[in-house]
């Protein structure tokens, strides 16, 4: 198996523990910061992929001080990525920083998004869509993740955070004063 294949489908959990590892140390060790596998993936959605546990987040920090593309192989994959692995500001400042390209236009359907938002869309028409879907108008959504992982709060506080960054560093919506609707 090529580390760019991770993770294994119907992979037990400790398989998927030791692909993990395999997965980092080879990313560790890799003389350039830009490889990608025949599958397109790049060693930075491979290290993206591994941060799960709470951990993997710096191996993604040095990869991009190293000089990997945060645009390979596009924003969009990685900052979707990056919102849905993390919840730390410091690692979206390093991706924007390294030359995350802010105002891509990208024509997405919602399957692509599970649904949450439609249309011409930029990252940070995805950071507002990821928002409103935690909102606090989202009774039960909420209620389920009170009961059972601790609430959103600290969630919804990362998601301001980061759309205030993606604001302050240039970010603009697809089409401005609306947001792209949700099929």
């Amino acid at each position: 198996m090529s580390v760019f294949d991770f993770p294994t489908p119907g992979a037990a959990s400790g398989d998927l523990l030791a692909q993990k590892r395999r997965v980092q140390d080879y990313v560790r060790e890799a003389s350039d910061p830009n490889e990608a596998g025949e599958n397109g993936r790049t060693l930075l959605t491979l290290a993206l992929l591994t941060c799960f546990e709470g951990q993997g987040e710096e191996l993604v920090v040095d990869l991009l001080r190293r000089g990997a593309d945060p645009n390979r192989p596009s924003a969009w994959a990685n900052f979707t990525s990056l919102l849905t692995v993390s919840c730390s500001l410091p690692l979206v400042r390093e991706f924007v920083d390294a030359g995350l390209r802010l105002n891509d236009v990208y024509r997405i359907d919602g399957q692509q998004t599970g649904g949450l938002l439609a249309g011409p869309c930029t990252v940070l028409n995805y950071a507002d869509a990821v928002r409103d879907s935690i909102a606090p108008k989202r009774k039960t959504a909420n209620q389920l993740a009170d009961r059972y992982a601790g609430g959103l709060g600290p969630r919804r506080r990362f998601i301001d955070e980061s759309i205030a960054l993606l604001e302050s560093s240039g970010a603009e919506r697809a089409v401005r004063g609306e947001r792209p609707s949700a099929e």
